[in-house]
């Protein structure tokens, strides 16, 4: 089969990278979790050899943080269709159908995305972020960081929705790029709703996270601060409370750690998290 390159000039993937979608293409060489871990892409194309290939659609359904993707599996052969269906495909094309690829891309990219992403932040949310819990009782080792901004009502009501959207997309973007660098390959980052994040971790790279993730949120809110006071459509501009609190922007994170004995029912662990993080945002008031 003469399929497309992850880089190639096709009219199809022109369409797709026009229409704003970020798709991995996947040949049979090489495959592997990792390069589409890496990518972050919205969308896989995947074309089908053999069993590692089915194998490897298993295993993206079976990966929290990337269990949302759309994926078109393109076959070469009948028998392949239901083997990737049963895998995790949401839709089989023929070689000859790449044609194809762009409409269904936008049809199931549209449609999963209401339910899966969050519109804001581009994150995984909703079913998404129970689907990851779910999948703690049977796993070890594991933590949790429960993430939201300190005050952030106050701020919203005082500044305005569009200033609150771009303080939640900021801690979004401080979330995703920290965990891709410190954590590990399959690490998840949910946008729970709101100013609400939630990170799934190992216990070995918890503490490391959640001080990164404090410091780069507060410096950067300080530059986006600096940036944009002049142009907030506050009443009183000259108004130093105001100011103030913006230049105050924190977050609070709540740790839970695997350990034995912990309740294994998913909304126990959840639970336990946001008692964890409304202990964090106690202790960081007293310390204020």
């Amino acid at each position: 089969m003469d399929a497309p390159k992850p880089h190639g000039k096709t009219p199809a993937t022109r369409r797709l990278r026009r229409d704003g979608h970020k798709v991995i293409f996947l040949h049979r060489k090489g495959l592997k979790l990792s390069s589409i871990l890496q990518v972050a892409p919205d969308a896989m194309v995947l074309a089908v050899g053999d069993e590692r290939d089915i194998q490897l659609i298993e295993e993206t359904r079976e990966c929290a943080g990337i269990a949302h993707l759309t994926i078109i599996a393109l076959v070469s052969r009948s028998d392949q269709i239901i083997h990737a269906y049963d895998a995790g495909a949401d839709n089989v094309l023929l070689d000859s159908q790449f044609h194809l690829v762009p409409a269904i891309i936008r049809q199931l990219s549209n449609r999963l995305h209401k339910f899966t992403v969050s519109p804001l932040t581009g994150l995984p949310s909703g079913v998404q972020v129970e689907y990851a819990m779910g999948k703690l009782p049977s796993k070890q080792g594991w933590s949790i960081l429960y993430v939201d901004i300190d005050d952030f009502k106050s701020l919203n009501d005082t500044n305005g929705v569009l200033f609150g959207n771009m303080i939640i997309e900021l801690l979004a973007s401080v979330c995703r790029e920290t965990v891709r660098e410190r954590g590990n390959i399959g690490d998840f980052v949910g946008h729970i709703g709101g100013d609400d994040f939630l990170i799934i971790s190992s216990s070995n790279r918890a503490s490391d996270l959640s001080d990164l993730i404090r410091n780069r949120f507060h410096r950067r809110s300080r530059l986006l601060q600096s940036s944009l006071v002049s142009s907030l459509s506050v009443t009183n501009r000259g108004d130093s409370h105001v100011n103030a609190k913006l230049n105050q922007l924190s977050v609070s994170i709540g740790i839970v750690h695997y350990q034995r004995g912990l309740p294994k029912a998913t909304v126990e662990i959840a639970r336990l998290a946001a008692q964890a993080k409304a202990n964090a945002k106690r202790l960081s008031v007293r310390q204020a």
